[in-house]
């Protein structure tokens, strides 16, 4: 491949990079801080140091920093969960995150060890003779299981999300939006594979062509972010309504429940525990933790931290209407919050005010 070609699609590239980690920080500018705002915001710095990383591997500067090609294997092994966790978290944001999520992380925590490891515990010239034999030997390097291992898992993690978009084809109304994902993951996984195996067989062009189009599909999620802002929002509905079709609740005395939720609540103030959780409620009330999630999300429109937190910030407002001068800290630890900050964001999301501003309303 010529080098001034080289030149112009290394450019396109670290231009990309810059722009991922512009739309990073546009997803912490908005005022209402989801978690979806954070985990798109890691998406993109990943995305900014794949790009930045390729166009370094394109430009062949990874022999001068060999950090480049560890960098990029350990950044494309997050790509899968983040994608997972972020759409779960889209699709399904009244659904509590599964405990076992953490394990998504550990293969991505292994290579930044071993990265950690060569990089910071080795000296340049030892870095430096390690990728030029990697380089002179790619397929059959040691280095080369780490790349190939990414490329499985990272396809596990497509084929393991994008299957939900299966069972809502059949609606009209975001078949468009489903094929835009589609093909945006088709491009996406090619894209990976072009650059893996154009790297490995050292085809020039093929690894080029890779690092193009990731780059096309950051410009692509620029502009599809501006236009549809709300891209996912009939796609989560539909997702649920399929989800909820064989209601979980079916059999169940719907008005009892109700009545016995709200006696552990306002009775029993179950809500007292700062590590209650869904499953203990769901125990205390002899129903399975997904149809506790079920009800409440179905029949009472909030999700368990909502529901818990709302019974919480009410007693706050008593206990401070009965005595304005005791201590807000105090009270909202009182009440089961384990965090001040959370406290204070709730309350004023709640009621439009901090709670010191609510305390001095009703001493006047």
């Amino acid at each position: 491949m010529q080098v001034w070609g080289k030149d112009i699609i290394s450019t396109f590239i670290y231009f990309t990079a810059g722009l991922a980690l512009l739309m990073a920080v546009q997803k912490l500018v908005p005022v209402k801080r989801r978690i979806e705002n954070y985990l798109i915001f890691i998406l993109y710095v990943t995305l900014a140091i794949i790009l930045f990383s390729l166009g370094n591997v394109l430009t062949e500067r990874e022999r001068e920093l060999p950090v480049c090609i560890f960098m990029l294997i350990t950044a494309f092994s997050l790509i899968g969960p983040l994608t997972v966790l972020y759409t779960h978290a889209l699709i399904y944001p009244e659904t509590p995150k599964s405990r076992y999520l953490k394990y998504h992380f550990i293969f991505p925590l292994v290579l930044f060890g071993g990265e950690f490891i060569f990089y910071f515990l080795q000296s340049l010239k030892t870095q430096q003779e390690a990728i030029a034999a990697f380089l002179g030997n790619r397929l059959g390097h040691p280095f080369a299981i780490p790349i190939l291992l990414v490329t499985a898992t990272s396809t596990a993690y497509f084929f393991f999300r994008y299957r939900v978009l299966f069972q809502v084809f059949d609606v009209r109304e975001i078949r468009k939006q489903i094929v835009f994902i589609l093909v945006l993951a088709s491009i996406s996984a090619t894209a990976l594979y072009s650059v893996v195996f154009g790297f490995l067989f050292g085809v020039d062009l093929v690894f080029a062509a890779g690092c193009v189009l990731i780059g096309g599909v950051i410009i692509t999620l620029f502009f599809a972010a501006a236009r549809y802002p709300d891209f996912f929002g009939p796609l989560s509905r539909e997702v649920l309504r399929k989800k909820y079709e064989k209601s979980l609740l079916t059999g169940v005395d719907l008005e009892l429940l109700q009545n016995r939720l709200t006696e552990f609540m306002r009775v029993k103030k179950l809500y007292h525990n700062p590590v209650l959780g869904l499953k203990t409620l769901a125990k205390e009330l002899g129903i399975h933790p997904n149809q506790l999630s079920e009800f409440l999300s179905q029949k009472l429109q909030t999700n368990f931290a909502g529901y818990v937190n709302r019974f919480r910030i009410e007693e706050v407002c008593e206990l401070l209407k009965e005595n304005p001068d005791q201590d807000i800290l105090t009270t909202c630890f009182f009440v089961g919050f384990n965090s001040k900050s959370t406290f204070n964001d709730l309350f004023k999301k709640t009621l439009g005010v901090t709670p010191s501003e609510y305390r001095d309303a009703l001493r006047k």
